[in-house]
């Protein structure tokens, strides 16, 4: 036997074995082949995959390997291999943060080849150490912090409540704060190391106890004859807290009250002020932050300076006061001697009462913010208005607008004073000795209250009565109309100041239809009349008892809508006759034709017919019919298209195709043209062919030969044909 040595890896080699005898070898040599070993993997990588830290080992193919076995040592003596016939190999479980050597090994089926050169890989990252929590109790502010990790890139933290409620904050340092932590929770915090694109596993969980939270329910209680208030709210679930009660006055500073139970009461409050109360929870470790604001008013203080005014016309009282602190609502209450009581209330400084004419009173007002009210102790005491003459009775005259007043008389010598007080504040009135007088110069469309005055009965304030009468109603004046063209509505307004009679308003055409508007206004709207009437619009102002004379004015309405609309186009000529049935109310008529590549035309005639003569060719128009009167357009008729012909083609050629006798005739197309026929003419005979194509082109074949032909192209749109060229 023999040995070979220096012989190259992953190769295959013949050997042959001859025998030698003196100067002759042997005739037959015996022959064989052998596999040296694999050569050592090349191109070895190592990646990392986040999913259980795992090594991604990748290597060029080696010649005649039939496996690989891949070896990890760590610094930390950890050891990880895996087999495989492919070329890559996952190595799971590395410890976090460590330096790997790895080689890989090729197998034959034979024997082990040559180890790979090793490559330095370093395992996913490992949690910080050292991992520290901290509350800062003002804002309930929890801090976290770790040593760093070599390499780390970025840093999650993560706080999660027992009820798995989590928050999270983000760091490329080595620490972070958690703002928005709820009160009186328990939190575990782990902190995870992001590098290379994966997560570390969290570091061990730390306990981190938030701030105490502050009371809930905060609820009041005012006493309000004492102005005693108790402030009330939740007992917290930690033993053996302290609780401090915040109170501010408005417009005032902070006040503070400790204690130890879940109510406190507060005295010595004033009347009318408005309080803000917050609670704070204290343990062994914090301040909890404020409750929820309760908004407490004591009792609302006493209005003052009460006075009275009373009225003769109406006999009524009118209590006045400045108004206390505090106070939203007030009542007032008038109790006369005998017996009457009368009562109102405001939100403002006064109110009216009724009262018994002639009588003594006293009045009481308190204020009420809706919780508790003022002391009574308020008072004024007053005399009613005097009484006047009963049994008043007005009768209107409406012809000349006059009130006849008669009333009960007095006994003795007396004078006596009728007075109407309008509703727009213009007074009138007349003098008698007698009971029984005629007010003049009324003004019209007002409501008058009627009151008579004696001589002998001094009264101080008189704004009306309770007997009202209405003066006879306005005559409109400068009635005028106007017209909506659109709508073919209509509003009919006239000259008057402002009252409070009904108008009657009358629309009559000219076939006595008619049409009504009721209104307390100067004006009245007609909606949807008929179109291409004359109206008459009449005004009559009314009463219960009277009637003005009749105001009148005349509107025409827009014109009615053209009917049975027809548009024809002449061929050779390119005119379009319009033509329409004549419109009720029309003087003129307008035409538009819209084309459908923006072209318009249009033409304005008295007649119910017109010629368009400037379309163009090759265009499909809308075309519609408005009837005009005194500058009011009426609504458009229905839409009728009409099609123009077929623009003219251009460069006409002809192309000979001598071989087979044929010609191909090609033009440029005109717009509109649906179908082309191409004809060929012979000169000398009566020979004669052609071909059609909604294209540019056509091939004319069969053509005589040695004869000279005429070649024309006709098209043929939707309505008309171009002519031949």
């Amino acid at each position: 036997m023999c040995h070979f040595t220096s012989l190259r890896c992953g190769k295959r080699y013949n050997v042959t074995v001859s025998a030698l005898a003196g100067h002759c070898n042997s005739s037959q040599a015996v022959g064989n082949s052998i596999h040296t070993a694999p050569c050592p993997p090349q191109n070895v990588s190592a990646s990392l995959m986040c999913a259980n830290n795992t090594a991604v080992v990748t290597w060029a193919p080696t010649a005649g390997a039939v496996a690989y076995n891949v070896t990890a040592l760590g610094r930390d003596g950890d050891i990880k291999s895996c087999r495989t016939t492919n070329t890559s190999c996952k190595l799971p479980m590395m410890h976090c943060g460590q330096e790997y050597t790895i080689t890989v090994t090729p197998y034959s089926k034979t024997c082990s080849g040559f180890r790979s050169e090793s490559i330095i890989y370093t395992a996913g990252p490992c949690p910080p150490n050292n991992v520290a929590v901290a509350l800062q109790c003002k804002g309930n502010v929890g801090t976290v912090s770790w040593q760093a990790v070599i390499g780390a890139e970025l840093y999650v933290a993560t706080a999660r409540a027992a009820d798995e409620h989590e928050h999270t904050c983000n760091s490329s340092s080595t620490s972070c704060s958690f703002t928005d932590l709820h009160c009186g929770e328990t939190y575990s915090i782990t902190v995870v190391t992001f590098m290379r694109g994966c997560y570390s596993d969290p570091s061990p969980g730390k306990n981190l106890k938030t701030a105490i939270c502050p009371p809930i329910n905060l609820a009041g209680h005012m006493s309000c004859g004492t102005n005693i208030l108790i402030i009330m709210w939740d007992p917290s679930p930690v033993v053996g807290v302290t609780y401090f009660l915040v109170s501010k006055k408005r417009g005032g500073a902070n006040t503070t009250h400790a204690t130890t139970d879940t109510s406190y009461s507060i005295t010595s409050m004033q009347c009318g002020e408005h309080y803000s109360f917050r609670v704070i929870t204290q343990d062994s470790t914090c301040n909890s932050s404020l409750s929820l604001p309760l908004e407490q008013d004591t009792a609302p203080c006493s209005p003052s300076n009460l006075a009275t005014t009373v009225d003769c016309g109406t006999s009524t009282g009118t209590i006045s006061w400045v108004p206390g602190s505090g106070g939203g609502t007030y009542l007032a209450e008038a109790v006369g001697a005998h017996g009457h009581r009368a009562a109102c209330s405001s939100n403002r400084a006064s109110c009216s009462v009724k009262l018994d004419c002639g009588r003594h009173y006293t009045a009481t007002v308190i204020s009420s913010n809706g919780n508790c009210n003022s002391s009574l102790d308020t008072t004024i005491e007053f005399d009613s208005a005097p009484c006047l003459p009963g049994n008043v009775f007005a009768q209107l005259n409406c012809s000349r607008n006059e009130f006849a007043v008669q009333w009960q008389g007095s006994l003795g010598t007396e004078t006596y004073t009728a007075l109407a007080i309008g509703s727009d504040g213009y007074r009138a009135s007349c003098n008698t000795s007698g009971t029984a007088c005629t007010i003049k110069s009324l003004r019209c469309g007002q409501t008058y209250s009627i009151a008579v005055l004696t001589s002998s009965v001094q009264c101080g304030q008189i704004r009306g009565s309770n007997y009202m009468v209405p003066s006879a109603p306005c005559t409109a004046a400068n009635p005028a109309v106007n017209v909506d063209c659109g709508t073919n509505g209509a509003t009919v307004s006239w000259d008057g100041r402002t009252t409070q009679q009904m108008n009657l308003v009358t629309a009559v055409d000219q076939l006595g239809q008619r049409a009504t508007c009721n209104t307390t206004n100067s004006s009245c709207t007609f909606d949807r009349l008929s179109c291409g009437e004359a109206y008459n619009f009449s005004i009559v102002g009314v009463t219960n008892q009277c009637r003005t004379p009749t105001a009148s004015t005349m509107g025409l309405t827009a014109p009615c809508v053209p009917s049975h609309v027809v548009a024809r186009l002449d061929c050779d000529t390119g005119i379009a006759m319009v033509m329409w049935d004549s419109a009720r109310g029309a003087t003129s008529y307008s035409v538009e034709a819209m084309g459908s590549l923006g072209h318009n035309s249009s033409c304005l005639t008295t007649d119910t017919l017109c010629s368009m003569d400037q379309l163009r060719c090759g265009q499909n128009y809308n075309v519609t019919v408005a009837a005009l009167h005194d500058g009011c357009r009426g609504p458009a008729s229905e839409t009728v298209v009409v099609t123009t012909g077929p623009c003219p083609h251009s460069r006409l050629e002809a192309s000979r195709d001598c071989a087979s006798n044929a010609v191909t005739v090609s033009w440029s197309p005109g717009r509109g043209t649906l179908l082309y026929n191409a004809s060929v003419e012979s000169l000398a005979s009566s020979h004669s062919l052609s071909c059609s194509t909604n294209g540019s082109a056509c091939n004319v074949s069969s053509l005589q030969c040695g004869e000279r032909y005429r070649v024309s192209v006709e098209g043929r749109g939707l309505t008309c044909d171009s002519r031949p060229g």
